[in-house]
């Protein structure tokens, strides 16, 4: 068992998590097949709005470029430097965006362990990066709607070998969770009804905690699109 899939549960909040988005190119997604490639546009853009809203530390890569950003794949999707004008974005040259040191380095940067990954293609530049990030010791969550290859089959075949790995499976409107949650002991948590309840925050022995919106206080997907 890949030690991954051994540690125990702790959900995401906007403190813990970072984004990575790999290879989000014109170029790249008018090959791919596996996602209707308007609707992927339109996901990759609701989890770029998520991880501004939310601050989430977020890392961009592209590949085959001649310049960050642009070149023989294509630029990447306008609109994502118009809602993440602060993320850094690295032009790798390994196809495995973990071989390259300045990738690595801005991840480490973070300080966050849990990471938020999608990209093109799914079945290898995702899937390297994504293994060697889970073999690294980061939780990864995989975000399978902000991601597309060329063939559906090898699309679900990339999904097994990373769940195999430790991998997390999941999509981007499931990132902020819709409802309140639960706590490890199955509890779920009392309601709020106060005015602050938009920006609900946990209290922990003292210290405040961000935590994800209530269904009450979250901008509804179409909203967020």
């Amino acid at each position: 068992m890949h030690p991954a899939l051994e540690r125990p549960y702790e959900p995401l909040t906007p403190d813990n998590c970072a984004l990575v988005l790999i290879d989000h190119q014109m170029g790249l997604m008018l090959t791919t097949q596996s996602i209707n490639l308007e609707l992927l546009r339109r996901n990759t853009l609701g989890l770029a709005k998520v991880a501004k809203l939310f601050k989430l530390p977020t890392v961009v890569t592209s590949g085959g470029s001649r310049t960050p950003g642009r070149g023989f794949n294509g630029p990447l999707f306008p609109e994502l430097a118009d809602i993440l004008p602060d993320a850094p974005v690295i032009e790798r040259t390994s196809l495995n965006a973990w071989l390259e040191p300045k990738v690595v380095a801005a991840v480490k940067a973070t300080g966050r362990r849990k990471l938020l990954m999608g990209g093109i293609s799914t079945d290898i530049c995702l899937t390297y990066a994504t293994v060697s990030a889970a073999d690294a010791g980061y939780e990864v969550y995989f975000v399978a709607d902000v991601s597309s290859t060329w063939d559906p089959r090898a699309e679900q075949t990339a999904w097994m070998r990373m769940a195999q790995r430790g991998v997390i499976l999941t999509n981007w409107v499931s990132v902020p969770p819709r409802s309140k949650g639960t706590g490890r002991s199955g509890r779920r948590r009392p309601r709020n009804t106060s005015a602050s309840s938009a920006s609900t925050t946990r209290r922990s022995r003292g210290s405040v905690r961000r935590s994800w919106p209530t269904a009450a206080s979250c901008t509804n997907r179409a909203e967020v699109c």
